[in-house]
């Protein structure tokens, strides 16, 4: 197994005031600001990254988008082949009661022309 690495010893007192050191990047991004190539440069590089994020987020709502319009689009054929189920059920039960009312019908005819020809 390795040793741990050696300790070292700072003293916060040696470390720079990072408040100053702020203050002098400050100063030092302002005047690169005023130069007209590197505001150029600057913005174009602001730019480019505002656009690869937005694209990035916009193919992300894209793909999104898409997952949810197949999967809504799977549900309505569910849900028409589940109807079309329904319909053809409700067809056929229809249809054999009209069938089944026409036989009784025929039956009753022929019950009458059974009757009519008796003496």
């Amino acid at each position: 197994m390795g040793s741990l690495p050696s300790t070292f010893a700072v003293e916060i007192s040696s470390l720079p005031n990072v408040i100053d050191i702020a203050h002098r990047m400050d100063g030092i991004v302002r005047l690169a600001h005023k130069d007209y190539e590197f505001s150029s440069i600057f913005g174009q590089w602001k730019t480019n990254q505002l656009l690869v994020h937005g694209f990035g987020t916009l193919a992300l709502a894209l793909a999104e988008m898409s997952n949810r319009l197949e999967m809504s689009l799977s549900e309505l054929g569910w849900a028409l082949s589940n109807s079309t189920e329904t319909v053809l059920e409700q067809g056929q039960s229809e249809a054999q009661a009209h069938r089944t009312h026409e036989a009784e019908e025929l039956e009753a005819l022929k019950d009458i022309e059974r009757k009519l020809g008796e003496p």
